[in-house]
């Protein structure tokens, strides 16, 4: 059989393309074995992850008079040498052919750079080495597999970025410190007089209403004032950022990239303002607001028609006189290309891809939708061109509309030209077909409760959307993956299972399940095409202010930050542990009187490990420290962790060990209101580690035993080294550090680290 047909038949690798299996064979070894043959001898250096295409094998181990022992067998479609990919060590099981087999085995390296492309693989990964370590309950695997990994940005200290884009009557912000991250904040002030501020920090949210001069000047004073109070800058002192970025609609011909804001690129926007895009005098209008609130700060225009400047004169030209362009700059531009630009530099991540080497069809499906042909990582077809009258329908916007209809609607209906420019940007779209919304999470339910208008609207849409799709196949010749992004296109299964409807022939092929459940990469990402289809289908996050503080970093020289940006790596939490003690059963008994079992108080990170309501005081030879709190469960042995400080405090030199290393420790006493317990071992300083399940520490890139550098950010950030990483399933991602080493870089509770480098195996 043919070896693509074998690994389509691998549950492992349900969710790969014909493309991605052919990928992962060429990382890999086909090898035969015969009957008998040994493929993994125990205690050799676990090296490759195995998988078994045809035939079936055996894990065996010898016992104590050196006779083989069956612990399982390995059939056809399951995989084995996944425990050293997370843990490094040694094999503990000889692996042995027990038929006629063929084997693909792909060094680990190679394999986890695979398995953090594809989430649904992870998972089953992590779930094999979880049972294979500790058996679970059927609900303690579903509680593993809960959490989705979350995103941010890499920090770095010093640099802090405001995100603004103003439209119509309202102004959206955002502010990002990328040294520490529970600084961010964001909010909306709509309406500019008697504004209702909306306003989110660190997952955290709040509202208030505030009574605000209806200018955009009165609106960035009070965004700024707000900054200013949430970092407790006093008034007279600097603002502490960066520079200021802008989303800006327009840019015309003259920018293909973001630019430093001066009177040059001020004068080019208000041109355009005047000529082509009213939309972009709010933009101007934002930045000489923010640029006298602020004038030291540094300010940066990101434009959204940048993205499309790649588009051949054959896409943005009309087939009207020519002077129209050479004269006037009448030609399609495109829109919402940060939006466009954040989803396919998503996808190449995804896809482990350049963007430069991708061909994508972009759908930004919302209330103003888009649709985009990106050939070669760039815009070279949009729908929308110099308005919303030439692309899909939005919630209130007729989209493509006959020219005919135009001219002859004043005459017919008796309104004015204006009039009828009104309706059709306004008070049309899916709002005026369905006569109901313009919501289409509403339509799609009036739909399915029978209403003929409203599954109308929502059948036009689809189509529009889909013959768009089509048209943009031809474009191309070539397309890498179908991208749905916006509020629509991420949040609702039925519109994407309508718009992919009849598309097989193209090579879009919808796994209904995973549509419904779409599993996410740890920058959102999620692949909801059927596993073998020619053509991926991906769901990218939307965040026009991430892509807007990522050009005004580049623009001021931390190109370095803008690609941390938007890399979104994923935040590990630091716990700061203070002092506390382990104790043994019989030195609970010993402190607290016979029979005397530990009382729970509160939860830990860590599952199943609790601080208790029992307090102890640690006695040295110089010094004596009061209730410290003793952490549940019992121990095998008594343990007294303290910091560097609180040695010199007590009197006792303890050494820095992982918990549990206590051979050659110190002892001292400890006093409890039942009496006292004498050690003469077991006190230390505990060794800064990073606790990960497996599928937490494969989406990190990290395996068990790992050394790895975290970079922390905030007000003295630094970076600690010599993180010692240990996996298990029991194990949750939680970063531990003493008081010592908190204080050193002034960390608060809720701090969040990232991985900077990976240093060596210990």
């Amino acid at each position: 059989m043919e070896t693509l047909a074998l690994l389509r038949d691998v549950p492992l690798f349900g969710d790969f393309s014909d493309d991605e299996l052919a990928d992962l064979l060429s990382r890999g070894e086909l090898k035969q074995y015969r009957p008998g043959e040994r493929i993994i001898r125990c205690g050799d250096p676990g090296s490759f992850l195995g998988v078994v295409l045809e035939g079936t094998a055996q894990a065996l181990r010898e016992d104590p008079d050196g006779q083989p022992v069956v612990l399982g067998d390995i059939p056809t479609g399951a995989y084995f040498g996944e425990i050293s990919l997370i843990s490094g060590d040694a094999t503990t099981a000889h692996v042995v052919a027990e038929t006629s087999c063929q084997i693909l085995e792909v060094p680990h390296q190679e394999m986890s750079e695979v398995l953090i492309q594809h989430p649904a693989a992870m998972k089953h990964v992590a779930r094999t080495i979880a049972l294979r370590l500790r058996p679970r309950t059927e609900e303690e695997t579903r509680a593993a597999e809960a959490a989705a990994p979350e995103t941010a940005a890499e920090p770095q200290a010093g640099v802090c970025l405001l995100a603004v884009s103003a439209d119509r009557n309202a102004l959206q912000y955002e502010f990002c410190d990328l040294g520490n991250e529970m600084n961010n904040f964001s909010g909306e002030i709509a309406g500019l007089n008697e504004a209702q501020a909306t306003h989110s920090s660190a997952g955290v949210r709040w509202e208030e209403t505030e009574t605000i001069e209806g200018t955009l000047p009165a609106a960035a004073e009070s965004v700024l004032k707000r900054l200013m109070s949430r970092l407790g800058v006093g008034e007279g002192q600097p603002l502490p950022l960066t520079a200021i970025g802008h989303r800006v609609p327009h840019g015309g011909e003259h920018y293909s990239a973001p630019a430093a804001v001066d009177q040059g690129v001020c004068d080019d926007l208000a041109a355009l303002g005047d000529r082509l895009c009213p939309a972009d005098c709010d933009a101007l209008a934002a930045i000489e607001a923010f640029a006298q609130a602020a004038p030291d700060v540094p300010q940066v225009a990101a434009f959204d028609t940048a993205f499309f400047a790649a588009m051949p004169p054959a896409a943005f030209m009309h087939a009207a006189p020519y002077e129209w362009y050479g004269e006037h700059g009448l030609r399609r531009y495109g829109r919402d290309g940060l939006v466009h630009q954040q989803a396919v530099l998503l996808a190449a991540a995804h896809l482990h891809r350049r963007p430069e080497g991708l061909n994508l069809i972009v759908c930004n499906l919302a209330e103003a939708p888009s649709v985009c042909a990106v050939a070669n990582g760039r815009g070279v077809d949009v729908s929308p061109g110099l308005t919303d009258l030439a692309t899909v329908p939005g919630a209130t916007t007729a989209g493509d509309t006959d020219l005919e209809l135009i001219l002859r609607a004043p005459a017919v209906l008796g309104l004015s030209e204006a009039e009828v420019t009104r309706t059709l940007q306004e008070d049309a779209g899916l709002w005026a077909l369905s006569g109901l919304s313009g919501d289409l999470p509403d339509l799609l339910e009036f739909a399915r409760a029978g209403n003929e208008r409203a599954g109308l609207a929502a059948d036009l849409f689809c189509h529009r959307v889909r013959k768009l799709i089509g048209a943009y196949f031809a474009v191309l010749g070539r397309v890498d993956a179908l991208v749905f992004t916006g509020a629509w296109g991420m949040g609702l299964p039925a519109l994407r299972a309508r718009i992919c409807n009849g598309l097989a022939g193209l090579g879009l092929e919808l796994d209904d399940n995973l549509n419904s459940a779409p599993p996410t990469d740890a920058r959102g990402v999620s692949d909801i095409a059927r596993g073998g289809a020619a053509t991926r289908l991906l769901l990218a996050p939307t965040d026009r202010h991430r892509m807007v503080a990522a050009a005004a970093a580049e623009v001021v020289g931390h190109g370095d930050v803008c690609a941390a940006i938007l890399a979104r790596r994923r935040p590990i939490p630091i716990g700061v542990s203070v002092r506390h003690v382990h104790l043994s059963k019989e030195h609970v008994e010993a402190l607290y009187g016979p029979g005397h079992k530990l009382t729970f108080r509160a939860p830990l990170s860590q599952p199943g490990q609790f601080a208790c309501e029992e307090v102890l005081d640690i006695v040295g030879v110089k010094g004596r420290i009061n209730g410290v709190r003793v952490l549940g469960p019992e121990r095998p042995e008594t343990q007294v962790e303290v910091s560097r400080t609180e040695c010199f405090q007590v009197g006792v030199r303890a050494p820095i060990r992982m918990s549990g290393e206590l051979d050659g420790t110190p002892g001292l006493s400890l006093a409890g209101p039942a009496g006292e317990a004498e050690l003469d071992h077991g006190a230390i300083c505990a060794r800064r580690h990073l606790h990960a399940s497996p599928e937490e520490a494969m989406t990190l890139g990290l395996r068990h035993r790992d050394e790895i550098s975290v970079r922390v950010g905030g007000e003295r950030s630094l970076v600690f080294n010599e993180v010692a990483v240990r996996v298990h399933p029991d194990y949750r991602l939680d970063m531990h550090i003493d008081t010592d080493e908190a204080n050193a870089a002034r960390l608060d509770q809720g701090a969040v680290g990232y991985v900077e480098s990976v240093d060596l195996r210990v």
